[in-house]
């Protein structure tokens, strides 16, 4: 939470953030977060963990092709909720569904990606408390150790130069940089499946 905070902040003074975004990926990635808490136990992650990374792949690709393409005129964003809903189910139940899925697609779909990332970053700290705060009247607030702490020790930093990055770099290479990360987090979601099955 305290991670998510400072980069939504740090974003929002950066005006990388379109808070009529926020408002419906918040509201449908909360709900997703809570249905997705609810159904850790069941191990449901496990099964989805492939098809994610199939998809992070795909998606990666896609994103470096928009980025050598002539600019589009801008276009709203439809699908928001689902995807909202999606990204946030995902996060409770695999631990980082939010940025791979929800900033991906944004991305991807969007002609301004220092704006895309700093919306989903603004939306995924609403998304992260209503997580939490399932998850600690579920297991307790002990269940949260110093992983935890070292999360927001590492993480708190990074957030305000990583929204000062995003704002100065150009488009394209920052398309691409983003493009090549997914499709590396894809291939090594891909890779943990198979040698998992392997072993």
């Amino acid at each position: 939470m305290a991670t998510t905070a400072v980069s939504g902040t740090a974003h929002h003074f950066a005006r990388n953030v379109d808070w009529r975004m926020v408002r419906q990926l918040a509201l449908a990635g909360a709900i997703g977060g809570c249905a997705g808490a609810a159904l850790l136990s069941s191990g449901i992650g496990h099964y989805l963990a492939p098809f994610v990374a199939v998809y992070l792949s795909a998606l990666g690709v896609l994103v470096i092709a928009k980025a050598l393409r002539k600019v589009q005129p801008p276009a709203a964003i439809r699908g928001l909720t689902p995807l909202g809903m999606i990204g946030g189910f995902l996060d409770a139940i695999g631990g980082g569904g939010w940025g791979p899925i929800v900033s991906s697609t944004l991305v991807y779909r969007g002609n301004e990606p220092h704006r895309m990332l700093g919306t989903s970053a603004a939306a995924e700290f609403f998304v992260t408390v209503t997580i939490t705060v399932t998850f600690a009247g579920s297991f307790g607030l002990e269940s949260f150790g110093m992983a935890a702490l070292a999360l927001v020790i590492g993480g708190v930093p990074a957030a305000p130069l990583a929204a000062v990055l995003v704002k100065i770099i150009p488009r394209k290479p920052l398309m691409i940089a983003v493009g090549v990360l997914i499709v590396g987090l894809g291939l090594l979601g891909i890779y943990r499946f198979v040698f998992a099955l392997i072993a």
